[in-house]
């Protein structure tokens, strides 16, 4: 007797699509909370716009001292010429990166807590407008708890998390332009031809790997430890 496969590809099929309802939902009600929670750095933009201007300055630092690794090998480390110029550079760029990314962390910090405190002060005089039944069915270390610790874990998602995804987002794009930069063509097959942990060529090579680390350590004299270069011959 078969089984019609119609029916079971219909359930997931409507499966997957409540799913993918739930899941644009949830992340349209967390859009509208975050955007309602940005209204509260209103007053604030200034300090957030410069500490954005810190952010990209830090990560166009790093980019730069990305792109100074070429000429240390090519000319400094080769040829020995050009040390001082790279070494003034290397170290501009990196009291450059250390400025920026302190300002970038003080100034979005500063703004995250200014708006807590204007959202803390908010939620307080709100709970004081409440009626007598609504505060004598509520807990004092309830009230508490929602003026303290859930107004302290929106100041951490606002000033620190924000903050250090931004950085380290525009990080990641300036390296991408460094490596686009200096090589277009080798950057594009590199992110193409990713290989993932469970290709069987990659498990094949590692495979591979493994059985001429084997041969090299029979090939090992005696009293040769394991992390010594293998001699070939007489010396």
């Amino acid at each position: 007797m078969s089984v019609n496969p119609k029916p079971r590809a219909r359930r997931r099929a409507v499966g997957l699509r409540d799913r993918s309802r739930t899941a644009a939902l949830s992340l349209s009600a967390e859009f509208q909370l975050f955007r309602r929670l940005f209204e509260y750095t209103r007053p604030y933009r200034g300090r957030l716009v410069l500490s954005w201007l810190a952010t990209a300055g830090y990560a166009a630092a790093g980019s730069l001292i990305l792109l100074q690794v070429k000429p240390v090998f090519d000319k400094a480390l080769a040829l020995g010429v050009d040390v001082g110029r790279l070494s003034l550079i290397i170290l501009a760029l990196y009291i450059i990166k250390g400025a920026c990314s302190y300002f970038s962390t003080t100034l979005v910090a500063d703004a995250g807590q200014r708006a807590v405190t204007d959202l803390r002060n908010r939620l307080y005089k709100h709970i004081l407008n409440q009626s007598f039944a609504f505060l004598g069915r509520s807990t004092t270390g309830s009230l508490m708890s929602h003026i303290t610790t859930d107004v302290e874990k929106i100041q951490a998602a606002v000033s620190e998390l924000a903050g250090d995804l931004l950085k380290e987002g525009l990080t990641v794009l300036g390296f991408l332009c460094v490596l686009f930069y200096l090589d277009w063509r080798l950057a594009t097959l590199s992110l193409v031809q990713i290989e993932h942990p469970g290709d069987p060529n990659l498990q094949k090579r590692l495979g591979d790997m493994e059985g001429l680390v084997e041969v090299g350590d029979e090939m090992r004299q005696p009293g040769q430890r394991p992390g010594e270069p293998l001699v070939i011959g007489h010396r």
